[in-house]
C-alpha cells in the first residue's frame, strides 16, 4: 500500500474522512470503502491520482455525502446503487471529468 495512514483509522468509529493531496492510487480506495460507518467522504486536491475511478456494488453502503474537489479524475465508472445511501454529491473544479455517471443525474 502506498503510504496510506491506515493505522490512524479506526474502522468501527470513522464516520467522516477528508483526504487532501495524498496522491494515492485509486486502488487504495478499497481501504476507504471498507470503513463500515463512513458517512462523509471529501476528496480534495488530488487525494487520489489516476484517470479512472471504478466503484463496485457493496462499497460505500452508508455514505451520505461525497465531495470531489480539485481532482484530476477523467472517468468515474460507477452507478448510483454503489452508493445506496448517498444524499448529496458535490463536484467542484474537476475540469478533466468527462461525465458524471448517468445514474447520478
Amino acid at each position: 500500500m502506498s503510504g496510506f495512514p491506515a493505522e490512524s483509522l479506526s474502522p468501527s468509529i470513522t464516520q467522516k474522512l477528508i483526504l487532501t493531496g495524498c496522491q494515492l492510487p485509486w486502488e487504495d480506495m478499497t481501504i476507504v470503502d471498507s470503513l463500515p460507518n463512513l458517512e462523509v467522504l471529501k476528496l480534495r486536491n488530488d487525494a487520489f491520482q489516476g484517470s479512472t475511478w471504478a466503484t463496485n456494488e457493496g462499497e460505500f453502503c452508508r455514505l451520505k455525502f461525497l465531495s470531489l474537489d480539485h481532482m484530476m479524475l477523467e472517468h468515474w465508472m460507477s452507478e448510483s446503487r454503489h452508493f445506496p445511501s448517498l444524499e448529496r454529491l458535490v463536484i467542484r473544479w474537476c475540469f478533466f471529468l468527462v461525465e458524471i455517471p448517468r445514474d447520478f443525474g
